[in-house]
């Protein structure tokens, strides 16, 4: 029996010695997690042209349009403005002695199906001019957001291209982010 005692006492004495040891092994440290946020504002045009074609007499009749999905690539931290406008008040001929111009107002411009890209925001179909026009306002922060843009020159403008050469006529598009 007292064998079993000194063990019992020996066993005692190493748990006691472990239980300590592990306490002494857990030791805690802290650090501060910072995380530093800096506006971002980009915008990319992903194609470099884009055609009105009028192909046909019902073109004439009916105006065209062209939808260009994923027109517009756009990264803002905050709420967010697009303008567009165009380099000049008309489009010119591209061919040599082509003097015909297009008044740039008879093409409109304007986001494609807004509420289905879940842009928020305000939308307006813009008729193209040479000074910034909103096209979209107050549009929700979003990053790598597509946009899909529609271009057309409707029937009540297609006054403005008959008795024209034919031709390719050509402006420049500016678009402009602002937050």
């Amino acid at each position: 029996m007292k064998n079993n005692s000194i063990l019992i006492i020996a066993l005692a004495i190493v748990a006691t010695q472990f239980l300590h040891v592990a306490a002494k092994a857990q030791v805690t440290g802290t650090t501060t997690l910072k995380v530093k946020l800096t506006d971002a504002l980009s915008l990319t045009v992903n194609n470099e042209e884009v055609l009105l074609d009028f192909a046909t007499a019902a073109n004439y009749a009916d105006g065209v349009e062209v939808d260009m999905a994923n027109h517009l690539t756009v990264t803002s931290t905050k709420a967010y403005t697009i303008n567009v406008k165009a380099a000049s008040t008309t489009l010119a001929g591209t061919t040599d002695g082509n003097t015909n111009t297009i008044a740039s107002n008879a093409v409109n411009v304007e986001v494609s199906d807004p509420s289905a890209q879940g842009l928020g925001g305000t939308t307006a179909t813009v008729a193209l001019s040479a000074n910034d026009a909103a096209l979209l306002t107050g549009a929700t922060a979003a990053s790598g957001k597509n946009i899909n843009v529609k271009y057309g020159i409707p029937a009540a403008n297609t006054g403005q291209v008959l008795g024209k050469t034919a031709d390719t006529y050509t402006t420049i598009l500016t678009y402009t982010i602002t937050q």
